[in-house]
Formats: C-alpha cells, structure tokens, sequence
C-alpha cells in the first residue's frame, strides 16, 4: 500500500498545481436570478450550462488531465532513470492535456445534442432542467479515457498496457463520478444559501476557487485510486515460484521495475532463507522487453552466471536458493507436480548430495542450493542442471578448479558412475531410486 500512497500524494500535488495555474482564468461569476415562489418559472438557455466553444472549460481539463497523467507516468517510470522518467512524464503532460480537453467537449457536444433533441432552442425550465442534464454522466468516462489513453501510449499500446487503459475508463469513470457529487453538493449548498426573504436563485454557471481545487483534488484521488489497481490486476508477464515454500505463486511484471527480494521494499517477495538479499534483483521493462539486474547478490539466468539480462518467455531465474520462471500471464496455468529426485551425488566419506530437479548451485556456502564443504571448493564453484531430463555441469571458476573423469571441464552432460572433482573432493554420479 506504500505505493499507493505515494501515486495518491503525487497526484495531490499535481493537481494543487494544476488548480492555482487554473485560477487566473476562472471566468466572473454572473449575477443570480431571484424569483419569487409561486411566480412562473423562467425559460434558462442551457448553453450556459456547457462550456463547449469556452477558454475555461478546456483550460481547466487540459490542466487536470496532463497533471494527473503526469503524476502517474512519474511514478512509474522515476526509477528508470531521470532522462526516461521525464520523457515519459512530458509526453504524457502533453497528451493527458490534449486528451482531457477533448472530453470536455465531446461531452459538451454530446450533452447539447441531447438537449437540442428535446428543445430546439435549449431553453428548459427551472423543473425541467433534469433532462437537459441527462447525459452529464458521460464526462468522467470520456475524462477518464483521456487520461488512460495518455498513459497507455507512454508505456507503449501492448496488450496489457489497453487492458489497464479500460480498467480506467471503467473504475476510474465510476470513481470520478462519485468525487463530482461532493463538488456538486457544495454547490448546491451554495444555492440554497441565496433563498432569501421567500424568494429562490436560479443555477448560474459559476466556479468558486474552492470549486476548482476540490474538483482537480478529488478527480486525481480517484485516478490514482483506479491506476494502482489497474497496474495490480494487469500485467505484461509474470514470475512463478518453482520451489521453497512459495512454489507455485505467481507475481505479475509490467512496465514498472520490480524488486525480487526478501525486504520489504521487494514487489516480488521471497522468504528469508539466508541465501536472498533484502533487494537481491530487479525486472525491468525496456521497449515490450523485459531484462534482469543482479542488485546484492547473485543472479543466474538458465544457469549462467548474469549481471543484466534479457528475458525470454520460459527462462528461469535462480535468485538465491529460489528458482522463478518468467512467462506471459497466460501461460501460467499451474504447474504439473515435478518429478521424483533421480539423480544424486556420493562423496568418498558416503555422503550423498541430492540433484534437485531443475537448477542447482553448487558452492562451499549460500547462495548455493548445493553446499559442498571441501578445500578448493569456492561458494559459487559451478552449476548442475537436470531441467532437460539429462544431467549437465557447467564450471563457474573459469576451468581451475572442476574436473569430470580428471579432465578440466567447462560443460558436460554427466552419466551415472562419472566421477566429479570439486576443489580437493571427488564425488560420484549416482541414479538415486525414483
């Protein structure tokens, strides 16, 4: 929830800015119409109602909606560097704006062509004004698109990058729908407070500066509300769990960096086990690309030792003793039960050293799933892979210090009775019962 707090308290201040730049421009207040009650109600133009053709009505949105898809992308993209988050954050300040003016009046546009529909001339009266409004609805929706269509493109239109957009168009016009009501109801208190000696105020359209703020304030609560969960539920790939205790679970990757860790700061959170650092790697996205960096501690990619990597659809990372595949969302249906253990390896002194299906690190201490305490032995001392159905080494020490039938190896497939040097021991390939 420490994100959201911060999406919310950027888009707070964002919008802050964004209502005082508005301010200057608030157009005056017309006089209100008083009449008495019981006398007849007066014909109003709603073409006053409607800023459509007005500086202030797309002044005021286009402020809104670039500040509030600013705020977003900010927060998104901060970590990708300062060139990248400010790129991102002043294309989507010019096309948030953009956006956001348009649905002010396409809204507009539409609501008049209702009420023309109804009343050629758009005059209603004062008990009649519900049906000239009866379309009003349509701008948080329309805003709410704006905004998430500016956002989309700054993260490029992928899949997932669409379904967050509709996620916003749906939750956050919702969400902005309520935050009008309380801007409404204060101006509605507003109105009642000028029935005076019998008589009533007609609505004027007129804007307050506590209007403005309230307005701006509350549509960019709700944005930033509707984009935290948007960016929970849709994701551009993911990470599962193929082991420990977290086997099987599911952590999604989209265009933000995500932290693999056991900190709290880690997005992608594993059990403290003494092999994984509090941020021990992070996933970022780099154009639709996803690419590993090794942050504290070390990083394989399909057994190979990396300090940044790309990432391919079922690549495995193995980060401390958790092994973790990567893969679009909808390859993940859960993963079949892996096979019995059925290979192993034996040390003169008898000890036998379980070969765990997948990936294994063999060293003389943690990270290494394989902890082997023998002279020579060095903590990340080689690799032993049994994910392909066959047993295959890989040596980490650059050729010095591992041997296969006493014959330096860099790679080799292993068969049952080979004998495998480590430093100062020598251990046996066995087939363990299955």
């Amino acid at each position: 929830m420490k994100r959201l707090g911060v999406m919310v308290g950027v888009a707070v201040a964002a919008a802050i800015v964004s209502a005082a730049a508005a301010l200057p421009f608030i157009p005056p207040a017309k006089p209100a119409m008083v009449v008495p009650f019981g006398g007849r109600l007066p014909t109003i133009d709603v073409r006053g109602f409607f800023s459509l053709g007005t500086f202030w009505g797309w002044f005021n949105h286009m402020l809104i909606g670039g500040a509030v898809a600013a705020a977003i992308v900010l927060v998104g993209q901060w970590r990708l560097g300062l060139k990248r988050a400010l790129g991102g954050t002043t294309l989507a300040l010019v096309l948030g704006g953009a956006l956001g003016a348009g649905a002010d009046a396409a809204s507009d546009w539409l609501c008049l062509q209702y009420a023309k529909g109804i009343r050629p001339n758009y005059r209603f009266r004062l008990d009649e004004l519900d049906q000239a409004m009866t379309l009003s609805w349509i701008w948080p929706f329309l805003f709410a698109a704006g905004v998430s269509l500016a956002i989309a493109a700054c993260y490029g239109f992928t899949r997932a990058s669409l379904l967050r957009a509709l996620i916003g168009v749906g939750l956050g016009g919702v969400l902005m729908t309520v935050a009008r009501q309380f801007v409404e109801v204060g101006a509605a208190a507003e109105q009642l407070s000028a029935m005076v000696d019998g008589n009533v105020a007609l609505p004027t359209l007129s804007f307050s500066p506590a209007e403005v703020f309230a307005q701006h304030i509350l549509l960019a609560v709700a944005l930033a509300i509707t984009f935290f969960f948007a960016e929970m539920f849709v994701a551009d790939a993911g990470l599962r769990a193929l082991n420990g205790s977290v086997e099987g679970r599911y952590w999604g990757v989209g265009a933000e960096p995500r932290r693999i860790g056991c900190g709290p700061e880690s997005e992608v959170s594993l059990p403290s086990d003494g092999t994984v650092a509090e941020v021990h790697a992070q996933v970022q996205s780099d154009e639709g690309r996803h690419y590993v960096t090794a942050v504290a501690g070390g990083v394989l990619v399909n057994g190979q030792p990396v300090q940044q990597a790309w990432l391919s659809e079922g690549d495995v990372l193995q980060v401390g003793s958790y092994r973790l595949r990567y893969g679009p969302p909808r390859k993940y249906v859960r993963e079949p039960a892996e096979l019995p253990v059925a290979w192993s390896l034996l040390d003169p002194m008898g000890r036998r050293y379980v070969v765990s299906p997948g990936l294994n690190l063999v060293g003389c201490q943690p990270p290494a799933t394989m902890v082997v305490l023998a002279e020579g032995v060095v903590s990340r001392h080689a690799t032993i892979d049994s994910s392909s159905g066959v047993l295959r080494l890989h040596d980490l020490t650059g050729g010095r210090g591992t041997f296969v039938n006493s014959r330096p190896v860099a790679s080799v497939e292993l068969k049952p009775g080979d004998v495998v040097r480590l430093g100062a021991t020598e251990l046996r390939v066995c087939r363990s019962a299955a």
